[in-house]
């Protein structure tokens, strides 16, 4: 009994030994996890815009022992992914550290999985909440002031439409609506009310990628000399870009306007003065103005871009920077009187707008496409070009197949005919494992040279010459294949301009996670030197894509001079960049006319007649005449066709940038420059720890305006000035490049020719007859004549004179009375009514867009 109870106290102490030991560990990692406080600011004032990157400031304490980790941000990739954005952390007793990051906004949804990871396992977590996620088409202010309150009047005002990403059509659609409204009242141009954030500078941003979440940065009455000089830098490039900056100067002209750099101050100011009276404010908004005198900085006013004044004083003066705008008030809008204005909000809303306009006409003249062709490689506009490979190390095929062949026939009849006469047929079971052994050997040795041992990446890039800059701006799609089954691994280094995830569409679907939902990690992106980027789970010889971008210097531009008179073109081109120019062309509305090969430094004379055989009409007949083969029953294609399809593809990508992109009437003034390129864009990424397999396959491009010398004679012959189809309900453009009206059904389709401002028009033409004809040509079966017979096209064109449409033949001739058909927007309008009896062929109810040709003087 003594025994058993013996036994007992024993048992009982031994559980109390046990029960107290766990309780201390317990209690011990409850401390550890205390002793880790993790603090997040993100955005500006808790709000961030979809589809740009915004700062992330972690503060990350810890009053425990000494830690080693990374802090991660689980940034929301899709509908239930996410990609971390880690940072190695050193974490001493008693330290406190300050991470900052930029995060990519690529979902609605506001909550963002903050956590301390060490060894694998989360020590820390914390849930930060954005206040508000920005849609990406709400335009975006920024505030930079000492006194922001003094410009609240600014947070939800109604702002022009500012066209930057979004849909390609769409923008087009409502561009050419801006050029055809008088002003920037119509109600398509309007997005509604605008955000505005406060800025200080603290919160500046340090990068051209966060400072991309603002639209318009007002700044006024602050001391911008206590901005750092990389943070003036980012402006100047963020306004070149396509973006506004107002500045207030007035009183505060010394501290605001005068540290800017040059870039930004488009001219010297004279000091201030005053005014008595700011009427003219009033008088342009058609309110009451503000009361009383004002201190206003002595601006010049340059011809056309005074967008107010008062008694022939400039108070707002706007000026172009690159794509961008810069308006410079005389005044300061944080001081009375207007400060106190109950009106200056109407102020601000035609200033602004009125800036817009500006600024998306700047955008429309495309005198830079970088900044379209970036957002054009980021998008799977260019994913099936970096998804083509080179055959340039493709296994021989042919003499695999006759070893095959070869070895059939051998441990076949071969091998049993010799063995059945030598009566050994039992030499079978060693006979053909050794010729399978040997003929696998050779076909793995024959194939072995073109085997990849690396992973493969394929980049396409867009290079734009700039003649004034003097810069060839680098625009990259990489497709990156992996060579392995599992996780791929790339490095680069932190100063290379990489977008890891360029195929965001925004404005396709707007996502919010659900909180239930379970996520799924895809990747890890590393910050450090070089940035590691892991993807999870990638099967053998799968794409992944980034997006990248750089610059380099040039001599120059590639057109030295051209000249256009009677129909004749002739062209200087000069090769003054680096590159290796090959079959090369340029274009001239639907005019198109080889130019070949071109080494650096190399320079061609042209010579051209634009109606004659060496000059093709539209696009699609030079990329045929290029690239085609015939494809009758029973042919071949040659061992080249997959390589001519790839370069067709890759000028097909560019061309359609650039004719989606040119919005201008003064496009079809100029003269632009294609060709493709093979030197390599080196990004220096290293996949899976080694160098990659690299292709490189480049287009070049290059503009060049043509500019009217002032009282001189012009003739811009058929050809140049493209249509514009302005309405119709039963008509549309067909072809890839508008060659031509295709008809639903009977009725009117409207065209229009925009005529240059600086142009006295003396003579101009229009012609159906040789588009049309060479419609009927391509489509010449007898049926399809036949039945184009029962269909009847009739042409008119409007005479404002009048207020009448007067019709004409297949071609048409005004001279001495032009002015007469040329409306108030300089726009010439004719229309083609068509009586559709047959919708049995569609080809028969096709007929080609008007041509238009012109004869005048410059002003």
């Amino acid at each position: 009994m003594k025994k058993c109870i013996g036994m007992f106290r024993k048992i009982i102490l031994l559980m109390l030994s046990v029960l107290t030991i766990t309780q201390a560990v317990h209690v011990h990692a409850k401390q550890d996890q205390g002793s880790i406080t993790i603090d997040v600011k993100a955005g500006y004032e808790g709000m961030a815009r979809l589809g740009f990157s915004v700062p992330f400031e972690i503060t990350v304490s810890n009053s425990g022992e000494d830690i080693e980790g990374e802090i991660q941000v689980a940034v929301p990739w899709g509908y239930d992914t996410d990609v971390l954005y880690a940072t190695p952390v050193s974490l001493p007793s008693g330290s406190v550290k300050d991470i900052a990051v930029n995060i990519p906004i690529n979902s609605a949804d506001r909550s963002y999985d903050v956590k301390l990871v060490v060894k694998g396992k989360v020590h820390t977590k914390t849930l930060f909440e954005f206040k508000k996620i920005i849609h990406p088409d709400t335009p975006v202010i920024g505030v930079l002031s000492d006194d922001p309150e003094a410009l609240r009047e600014l947070s939800g005002i109604k702002t022009t439409r500012i066209f930057t990403g979004g849909d390609p059509y769409e923008r087009e659609i409502k561009m050419k609506m801006m050029v055809a409204s008088s002003d920037e009242k119509d109600a398509a141009m309007s997005v509604g009310k605008a955000e505005l954030i406060y800025l200080e500078y603290e919160n500046f941003p340090h990068d051209l990628k966060s400072l991309s979440n603002f639209n318009i940065i007002v700044l006024a009455n602050m001391e911008v000399s206590l901005l750092e000089k990389s943070q003036l830098d980012i402006i100047s490039k963020w306004v070149s870009q396509g973006n506004i900056l107002i500045i207030g100067t007035g009183s505060n002209l010394q501290k605001v306007y005068n540290p800017l750099p040059y870039s930004l101050k488009p001219f010297d100011t004279g000091g201030t003065k005053m005014v008595d009276t700011l009427q003219e404010m009033g008088n342009l908004i058609e309110k009451e103005p503000p009361a009383g005198s004002m201190e206003i900085a002595d601006l010049p006013g340059p011809e056309g871009k005074v967008l107010l004044k008062q008694d022939d004083i400039p108070l707002a003066v706007i000026s172009d920077v690159d794509s961008g705008i810069v308006t410079i008030l005389a005044y300061d809008p944080t001081l009375e009187p207007l400060a106190g204005w109950s009106n200056s909000v109407y102020l601000w809303e035609k200033l602004i707008n009125d800036s817009v306009v500006r600024l998306n006409k700047n955008l429309m003249s495309f005198n830079n496409i970088s900044n379209h062709i970036s957002g054009i490689v980021g998008s799977r506009n260019y994913r099936g070009l970096v998804n083509e490979i080179s055959e340039e190390e493709a296994p021989p095929y042919r003499a695999m197949l006759i070893i095959i062949g070869v070895y059939i026939l051998l441990v076949g009849p071969a091998f049993y005919i010799i063995l059945k006469k030598k009566d050994r047929r039992d030499w079978n079971w060693i006979a053909i494992p050794a010729a399978s052994l040997l003929f696998l050997l050779t076909i793995y040795l024959a194939g072995f040279k073109t085997r990849y041992t690396t992973a493969i990446l394929n980049n396409v890039s867009v290079i734009e010459i700039n003649e004034y800059s003097k810069t060839a701006s680098i625009n990259t799609y990489m497709g990156m294949f992996n060579n392995r089954k599992g996780d791929l691994s790339i490095k680069y280094d932190p100063e290379m301009n990489l977008d890891i995830n360029p195929e965001n569409q925004y404005y396709e679907k707007i996502s919010y996670r659900q909180a239930d939902l379970k996520r799924k990690e895809i990747g890890k992106i590393t910050f450090g030197a070089p940035i590691v980027y892991d993807m999870y789970n990638v099967g053998i010889w799968e794409a992944r894509y980034m997006g990248a971008k750089k610059s380099m210097p040039v001599a120059g531009g590639i057109i030295d001079s051209f000249s256009l008179y009677n129909d004749r073109l002739e062209v200087s081109v000069n090769n003054r960049t680096p590159f290796y120019l090959q079959e090369a062309f340029i274009s001239i509305g639907n005019s198109f006319i080889e130019i070949g090969d071109l080494m650096p430094g190399d320079r061609r004379e042209i010579n051209a007649d634009l109606d004659g055989d060496n000059v093709e009409k539209s696009f699609q007949n030079l990329m045929r005449k290029r690239y085609s083969y015939n494809v009758s029953q029973g042919s071949r294609p040659p061992k080249d066709w997959r390589e001519k399809n790839r370069k067709q593809n890759l000028f097909n990508r560019i061309y359609d940038n650039v004719k989606n992109n040119s919005y201008d009437t003064f496009n079809n003034f100029s003269i632009h420059f294609y060709a493709l390129n093979y030197n390599p864009v080196e990004y220096d990424i290293t996949i899976n720890d080694k160098e990659p397999k690299v292709y490189n396959s480049n287009i070049v491009y290059y503009r060049n305006n043509i500019s009217f010398e002032k009282g001189s004679k012009i003739h811009i012959p058929f050809g140049i000035m493209k249509p514009v189809l302005e309405k119709s309900r039963e008509a549309y453009l067909f072809g890839g490049y508008a060659d031509g009206v295709q008809f639903e059904g009977s009725g009117d389709a409207e065209f229009c020719f925009t005529v240059p401002d600086e142009i006295n028009v003396d003579k101009f033409s229009i012609n159906m007859s040789k588009t049309t004809d060479s419609i009927i040509e391509r489509y010449r079966s007898q049926e399809n004549k036949d039945m184009r017979k029962q269909n009847k096209f009739e042409f008119y064109i409007y005479n404002k004179q009048n207020d009448a449409w007067e019709e004409f033949k297949s071609k048409i001739e005004i001279e001495g009375n032009a002015d007469s058909y040329i409306d108030e927007n300089n726009k010439i309008r004719m229309k083609i009514s068509a009586q559709i009896e047959t919708q049995d062929y569609y080809s028969a109810n096709r007929i080609g867009i008007p041509e238009f040709a012109m004869e005048g003087m410059v002003k």
